[in-house]
């Protein structure tokens, strides 16, 4: 296999958030400092017979997964991350919040990994401190899905 030619870093990373599937996705680039995949594992299977050394193996469904995000807090702004995430995350059963993490950018052909649209928030943290600690303050919240998409943006 040849080297590819298109490597790229999180310098033209886009990472968004939906709290409804009707809203318009909100760009969250400029909090995000990180976002961490959780591990996606398919249920896995065994039976040993008389005949043979080796086990079969069998496969069975796919578990929930999500994404860790972990954003910068600000209180001010026009539209502030943290109040709308946290806002959807305190209501009543819970409200969906759909992530779409670009790791290339936008543009027509680059591709996108969303979650499906049943992803909810499962967690939301607020900014920890230490009055000694010049480090800017964050916040971080989990989302929980039963998968993601992987296609191109747009």
């Amino acid at each position: 296999m040849a080297q590819t030619t298109h490597a790229g870093s999180s310098e033209d990373a886009r990472l968004a958030y939906q709290i409804t599937t009707t809203d318009a996705w909100v760009d969250m680039s400029g909090y995000a400092i990180t976002a961490t995949f959780d591990s996606w594992d398919r249920a896995t299977g065994q039976v040993n017979t008389l005949e043979g050394d080796e086990a079969i193996a069998g496969f069975g469904k796919l578990s929930l997964t999500g994404m860790t995000v972990t954003a910068v807090y600000s209180d001010g702004d026009t539209t502030d991350a943290v109040e709308a995430l946290a806002g959807a995350f305190v209501g009543t059963g819970g409200t969906k919040c759909l992530l779409q993490y670009c790791p290339q950018g936008t543009g027509s052909a680059k591709l996108c990994v969303e979650t499906e649209t049943d992803a909810k928030m499962d967690s939301f943290t607020f900014p920890d401190f230490d009055a000694g600690d010049g480090t800017t303050l964050s916040f971080s919240f989990h989302v929980k899905t039963k998968g993601f998409n992987y296609a191109a943006h747009g």
